[in-house]
């Protein structure tokens, strides 16, 4: 009990010595670093369901089916995508087909993958409609239009990730040329641009399923490269799967998961991280 009372003495002599700034700053500072410990958590957990949601919301919804084997396309796309949409579980599908090309304007050029979309059956599935940042979305049988992601077409907005490689200063109503990877070379007027804020998703280019048939002439009218799903909240993902191929054999499948690629590795680092300081604090 008399170390007790010597210690707390001591104490109470030092705090009546010392300057009481100092420990105000020390209290302080310990009160921000609890702060941190547990806000920056939170911020953390924020920026990868942020990363989730961008991946299927623009690049693959839930689960995206494509062909396996010789044949690069599903043939019966859109039979595919009917018979998906009856399913329990399913909100939406929708049917794409993808063809590489260099984008030129004004001595700037930007190589994309440029999608071809039935633009009301995406609308359905993906948000890419509601990130218009000039002029507007496709509209089926648009020909000669293109919609692009802001990280192509630059814009003007020089603080962009990817300004440096877009072509800068592309606005909606500005005609540039396409050089398809099959050697096809057409003009396009931009539509619209697109800004969905997941670099990821704003360095590609959508034209319509019309106009794809227009340039890729040898592929056959309702075919695919990739039929992409959207599931309603709590869906059972598994069951759509092995129900789908079942019904159609020769498919492989890709999750939204799977669609993260090499952002895979950044979103499981931040969850380490989270782990770590969720446990400190």
């Amino acid at each position: 009990m008399n170390s007790l009372k010597v210690a707390f003495f001591m104490a109470l002599k030092s705090l009546r010595r010392g300057d009481y700034r100092v420990l105000l700053l020390t209290v302080t500072m310990l009160i921000l670093v609890y702060i941190n410990l547990v806000f920056t958590p939170s911020l953390l957990a924020g920026a990868v369901d942020r990363i989730h949601e961008r991946t299927r919301d623009t690049l693959s919804a839930d689960i995206v089916f494509q062909a396996e084997g010789d044949v690069p396309v599903i043939v019966g796309s859109q039979t595919m995508v009917n018979y998906i949409e009856l399913m329990d579980g399913v909100e939406a599908a929708c049917a794409r087909n993808s063809l590489g090309a260099e984008i030129q304007y004004e001595g700037e050029r930007f190589t994309s993958a440029v999608y071809a979309i039935d633009p009301v059956r995406d609308a359905e599935v993906f948000t890419l409609s509601q990130d218009t940042i000039e002029g507007d979305y496709l509209d089926a049988g648009d020909t000669g239009r293109v919609y692009l992601g802001v990280q192509v077409a630059g814009a003007g907005k020089t603080n962009l990730e990817l300004y440096s490689s877009s072509l800068k200063t592309v606005r909606a109503g500005s005609k540039v040329t396409m050089h398809f990877v099959n050697g096809v070379e057409k003009e396009y007027t931009v539509k619209g641009i697109f800004f969905t804020e997941f670099v990821q998703g704003d360095i590609r280019a959508y034209i319509t399923e019309t106009d794809y048939h227009t340039v890729v002439r040898s592929q056959p009218w309702d075919t695919a490269m990739s039929v992409h799903v959207k599931l309603e909240d709590g869906a059972d993902r598994a069951a759509v799967i092995d129900q789908v191929m079942s019904a159609r054999p020769g498919l492989k499948y890709q999750t939204w998961e799977d669609a993260l690629g090499v952002l895979k590795s950044m979103t499981s680092s931040f969850d380490q991280i989270i782990t770590i300081l969720r446990g400190t604090a």
